[in-house]
C-alpha cells in the first residue's frame, strides 16, 4: 500500500524506497533458503509481522533522511548505535504515546536482527527494556470490559428479536440474527478476529455426531497451536 502521508517526519519509507544494501539485506532475512537449510531470521515470520516490522523500519530510515542521516552506501550496522536510537526515540516522543514508542524500537531490533543476525544489539535491547517500564496504556481499556455473561445475553436476545419482532424486512431481521449470533458465538470461543472472518462449516466448524466442533490450525491460532472446542449448544440448536 502507498504511504500518502503528507507529513515527512510521521512517514514510513517503503521497502521499495530502502536503502539498496538494506533491501538485498532484508531479502536475505526472508529467504527460504534451500534444501541444505539456511533460510534467512524472518523466512517463517507471518505476514503480519513482516508488515509491521518493515512499516517500523521504514519510519527510522524516514527519521534518518529527515535529520540528514541515512547515508544510503553505508549497511545497517555502520549507522547504528546508541546516541542514534535515543535520538530516534526523542524524535517519535513528540507524536507518539510510550507503548508507541517501545514498538518501533522493538520492531527496529528485530529488522536489525533480522538482516544481520550477527551483530551484537545487546544494548538496544536494554533501552528497550527501559522504553517497557513506562508504557503505560493511555486509556483505560479494563472499564471497557464486559461480563461475558452480559454479552452471551445480549446475542441471544437479538437473535430472538430477529425471529419476534415485528415490522423487520427480511434483510434487517437476518442482519440482527447475524451480528446477535457473532456477540454470543465470540462470548463464548474468543477467537482472534481474523481467524472470525476465516471460519467455514465443514472446514473450521465441523459436524461430529448431534455437536459442532471449532478446529483451528496452527496458523489460525496467536500461540501457533492448534485449537478445537466443542461449541455450546445454546449456540447450534
Amino acid at each position: 500500500m502507498a504511504n500518502i502521508c503528507r507529513d515527512l517526519h510521521r512517514r514510513c519509507m517503503p521497502l521499495s524506497g530502502w536503502p539498496e544494501i538494506d533491501q538485498r539485506l532484508w531479502s536475505g532475512a526472508i529467504s527460504l533458503g534451500n534444501v541444505l537449510g539456511d533460510a534467512g531470521v524472518a523466512a517463517n515470520w507471518r505476514s503480519g509481522t513482516l508488515a509491521r516490522v518493515i512499516q517500523r523500519y521504514g519510519r527510522f530510515l524516514t527519521f534518518l533522511e529527515v535529520s540528514g542521516r541515512l547515508f544510503p552506501n553505508k549497511s545497517p550496522d555502520q549507522r547504528i548505535d546508541r546516541e542514534l536510537v535515543i535520538a530516534y526515540v526523542q524524535f517519535l516522543q513528540r507524536d507518539c504515546a510510550p507503548v508507541t514508542v517501545h514498538g518501533y524500537v522493538l520492531n527496529l531490533e528485530r529488522a536489525l536482527h533480522a538482516m544481520i543476525p550477527d551483530l551484537d544489539l545487546g544494548w538496544l535491547r536494554r533501552i528497550i527494556g527501559r522504553l517497557g517500564t513506562q508504557t503505560t496504556p493511555s486509556r483505560n481499556k479494563r472499564k471497557r470490559v464486559i461480563a461475558v455473561e452480559r454479552l452471551l445475553e445480549t446475542g441471544l436476545l437479538m437473535m430472538t428479536r430477529a425471529d419476534s419482532e415485528k415490522g423487520l424486512t427480511s434483510e434487517k431481521r437476518a442482519v440482527l440474527f447475524r451480528d446477535g449470533f457473532m456477540v454470543a458465538f465470540l462470548s463464548q470461543r474468543p477467537i482472534r478476529r481474523r481467524s472470525f472472518v476465516g471460519l467455514r462449516i465443514g472446514r473450521q466448524v465441523q459436524r461430529l455426531s448431534n455437536e459442532f466442533v471449532l478446529r483451528l490450525e496452527a496458523d489460525d491460532t496467536k500461540n501457533h497451536r492448534p485449537y478445537e472446542a466443542p461449541l455450546p449448544r445454546i449456540l447450534t440448536s
